[in-house]
């Protein structure tokens, strides 16, 4: 399975929005956000405003039938909330998300964030309000990663110099570092490092040394086809029957909905405007209508100077193999319909620099063969789907976090917290089957227009 750079761009008030009006643009009733109603519960996802049938939830609770095909959302312990998807009273989870002093947390309990630092939120004469505070942390107070700050906070300082505050787990990390260290060396924890001085050299990680490789990148390459249009799949008709299944119910799946309104905007802006181009090729291919058993390589790069043309980014390849960095093996055509089998993205967010990486599962590529020659490769009704797992993303953030410890952080990295507690919110899959949620599926829409590679970008 390989690994191949695929480009999302977000903005970050695209996380304010989704957390504020719940996300992806859908036309289905399904996705309304669901109200628990106590005494008279309505079905689930159904306006009963014109029906002849009137529900009836007295002394029913979450799960029973309330006499109109739908079920109540009624729990007897106020800490308690109705899943919808298990139908059992659960322990309710505080959600403080974008609250701050004394609001209701959801769970009959208040929120206490306030803007500053060195400001804690208390009650006086009955009235929340955030008042000035001095956290007491560090060597002097033996208080560390986790341990209560006095201001209603946690300190996040670590004894050693080379650790890290997780703010998930609140556990004190290694922070490896690999700056100055090439090949071989340790990062200070356990790691060791893989940069090689030479742009052309590669790390052996066999002998753990520098090489540089025999082979050579390609300089000719078949026809391709180059996505023009990009969306992340938000309608739930289209998601339930275009988007891969990956939970099993018969139904397609796509946790990123959330975020669609306002990130396929700009999708669409970096391809218009050639901010960047993605391209499958169709390695020896003869018939675009039947073909079994040919390899379908992911590229990425920049339109050229004419229509059709297009030029690659050598980083597309593997330095010590000269091949491309994602490649689907077993891919087919069958009456002009493309199925990849399965692979590996790299999903990068670029929120920040470096950009949020993260590796995506089980991707799959799919559509329609429209046309297909010497000159490209043109497909309508694309699919690209796959899973993005908690690990992942909790190593993304670990990663950025690393990148905003430095003494004039970017910009974006004010957004790293916002993000950390958004991102969870797109989990759709319970992987281990534990009852948790803990991947979330990804589905994009496409379509490519007919292209060929003429060389590499500067």
């Amino acid at each position: 399975m390989k690994v191949f750079k695929f480009f999302l761009f977000f903005v970050p008030f695209l996380v304010f929005y989704a957390m504020a009006c719940g996300g992806g643009d859908s036309t289905t009733q399904d996705d309304v956000p669901k109200q628990d109603v106590q005494e008279n519960d309505v079905p689930t996802g159904e306006d009963v405003t014109g029906e002849s049938c009137t529900p009836d939830c007295t002394g029913k609770h979450c799960g029973d039938d309330d006499g109109c095909d739908g079920k109540c959302t009624h729990c007897v312990n106020a800490n308690e909330t109705c899943n919808e998807t298990s139908w059992k009273c659960e322990a309710c989870k505080p959600d403080c998300t974008g609250k701050k002093c004394g609001a209701d947390d959801g769970c009959g309990g208040v929120c206490l964030a306030c803007d500053n630092a060195n400001e804690a939120c208390k009650k006086e004469n009955d009235v929340w309000k955030c008042v000035a505070c001095t956290p007491k942390c560090g060597d002097t107070e033996n208080k560390y990663c986790g341990d209560d700050d006095s201001c209603n906070g946690k300190c996040k300082n670590c004894k050693n110099v080379n650790e890290v505050c997780n703010e998930t787990t609140w556990l004190c990390e290694c922070q490896g570092s690999c700056e100055g260290k090439f090949c071989g060396d340790d990062d200070g924890c356990g790691v060791k490092c893989k940069a090689c001085a030479g742009d052309k050299e590669f790390c052996d990680e066999t002998e753990w040394k520098c090489k540089t490789p025999t082979c050579q990148n390609p300089t000719a390459w078949d026809p391709i086809t180059s996505i023009d249009t990009m969306a992340i799949a938000s309608n739930a008709t289209d998601i339930q029957n275009k988007c891969t299944d990956y939970d099993g119910d018969g139904k397609g799946n796509n946790g990123f909905k959330a975020v669609a309104s306002l990130a396929n905007p700009e999708l669409q802006k970096a391809i218009d405007d050639g901010s960047f181009a993605i391209f499958f090729e169709f390695m020896d291919v003869t018939d675009y209508g039947n073909q079994s058993n040919f390899t379908l390589n992911g590229l990425f790069g920049e339109p050229g100077q004419n229509a059709g043309e297009f030029l690659v980014d050598a980083s597309s390849y593997d330095v010590p193999k000269c091949k491309p960095l994602i490649a689907f093996d077993d891919a087919k055509i069958t009456a002009s319909k493309l199925d990849s089998g399965s692979s590996i993205f790299l999903l990068s967010i670029p929120l920040m620099d470096p950009p949020l990486a993260f590796e995506l599962k089980d991707a799959v590529v799919k559509g329609t063969i429209v046309a297909g020659g010497a000159d490209g490769v043109q497909v309508s009704d694309g699919v690209l789907s796959g899973v993005v797992t908690k690990e992942a993303i909790d190593q993304a953030l670990v990663l950025a976090e690393q990148a905003c410890q430095v003494p004039e952080p970017p910009q974006e990295c004010s957004y790293l917290g916002l993000v950390k507690s958004f991102l969870p919110m797109l989990f759709d899959l319970d992987l281990d089957k534990d009852g948790k949620k803990d991947a979330a599926s990804v589905c994009i829409f496409w379509t490519g227009e007919k292209g060929t590679i003429t060389g590499y970008k500067d």
